[in-house]
């Protein structure tokens, strides 16, 4: 988020639908796994940062105010209905993160993308300066959303507000991970 702007919560309106099919539980699973991996990258402070993952025509994201790398079922959400015309979305589960449109362009741009995450780290942003860049722009908006999605890089620096790393597996985000946390 811009230095100086403060969280305020969610920027979009979303309708909540109930709870999460069964049938993503293998999906759930899978997404709560990689959460648990990325403490070996990532060290969030409160609920700042967020990860997405694909599944049954939509997405799972980490729900707002939930701290990734400590996940339960019950912080995650599912967003499975976005209308870009009103800024608004349809999700199961909890109010999905403040970037979920963010991770909606870029699912909706780069069909081979199955995983996206965004963090924040104040050392790597000083040394990963070289990296591709937009911004400022203020967290949650539909500006940073639309211009994250566009850049073609699968690493990208945003000035003042953090990471997005895209990436089509797992396996692969963890991969980029350790490259970046060797810089």
């Amino acid at each position: 988020m811009l230095v100086s702007e403060g969280y305020t919560g969610v920027k979009f309106e979303c309708e909540l639908t109930g709870s999460i099919s069964e049938a993503l539980k293998p999906k759930i699973e899978e997404y709560l796994s990689l959460d648990k991996k990325l403490r070996g990258y990532l060290s969030p402070k409160n609920n700042e940062g967020n990860m997405s993952m694909r599944a049954g025509g939509g997405f799972l994201i980490k729900a707002a105010g939930a701290k990734m790398t400590g996940l339960s079922k019950e912080d995650v959400s599912f967003v499975y209905g976005v209308h870009e015309e009103d800024y608004s979305l349809k999700a199961k589960g909890k109010m999905p993160s403040s970037e979920s449109f963010m991770h909606h362009y870029i699912y909706k741009y780069y069909p081979d993308i199955n995983v996206v995450l965004h963090f924040h780290d104040n050392y790597l942003m000083k040394k990963a300066k070289h990296l591709p860049t937009i911004g400022p722009f203020p967290y949650g908006s539909h500006d940073l959303a639309r211009e994250a999605a566009k850049a073609k890089a699968s690493v990208l620096r945003i000035i003042e507000h953090g990471f997005v790393v895209k990436a089509r597996s797992g396996h692969e985000l963890l991969s980029t991970l350790t490259v970046l946390r060797s810089m």
